[in-house]
């Protein structure tokens, strides 16, 4: 068994290399070096150079795009899960921890902390937030800039801050089914 702390110094070094990479390019370069450093990255999946993990317990499925500058943060002893075909546009930010608001001495109390999980063909946009313990439903799209406090339905378009559910997306019951026009 690997040494517990050079799991962090290896992420941490992998994700110096990976940022001198072209943005968009060597994806499959790319998951080897993270899996090296001990995350579990399903094939096909593409993480662009300047995304940045903070914690080596993340689980990503196949075929998911993490676009530029999204950062996962996440302390120790959480976990960030997201299922296969999965797109993350640029600059999400991924918060697995936070404080409980303590008295006006100091307002950042006791720390708190949760898994987050994204489901398999979410949407999630552009510089949209997710917070500890959130979990995004399946085939769910979170709109650009939106704020994840809460759980997100599965099959619903999610806006705002904080993020509510605006509408529910239509669950194709077979793709081999020829459109009716």
């Amino acid at each position: 068994m690997s040494n517990p702390k050079a799991r962090p110094i290896r992420l941490y070094l992998v994700s110096r290399l990976v940022g001198f990479l072209p943005e968009s390019r060597l994806f499959g370069l790319k998951r080897r070096l993270y899996r090296l450093a001990g995350l579990a990255i399903g094939d096909g999946t593409r993480i662009c150079s300047s995304v940045v993990f903070s914690t080596g317990n993340v689980r990503i499925g196949r075929g998911v795009w993490i676009g530029p500058g999204c950062r996962i943060m996440m302390p120790a002893g959480t976990i960030f899960q997201i299922g296969d075909n999965v797109d993350m546009a640029m600059e999400v930010l991924v918060v697995g921890g936070s404080h409980e608001i303590a008295g006006s001495e100091q307002r950042a109390g006791p720390a708190t902390r949760g898994d987050i999980t994204i489901g398999r063909g979410a949407w999630i946009g552009a510089r949209c937030v997710l917070l500890h313990g959130v979990e995004i439903g399946a085939g769910s799209i979170l709109a650009t800039g939106s704020v994840a406090k809460g759980d997100i339905a599965a099959d619903c378009v999610y806006a705002g801050n904080p993020a509510k559910p605006i509408r529910s997306l239509d669950v194709p019951t077979n793709s081999n089914t020829p459109d009716s026009r």
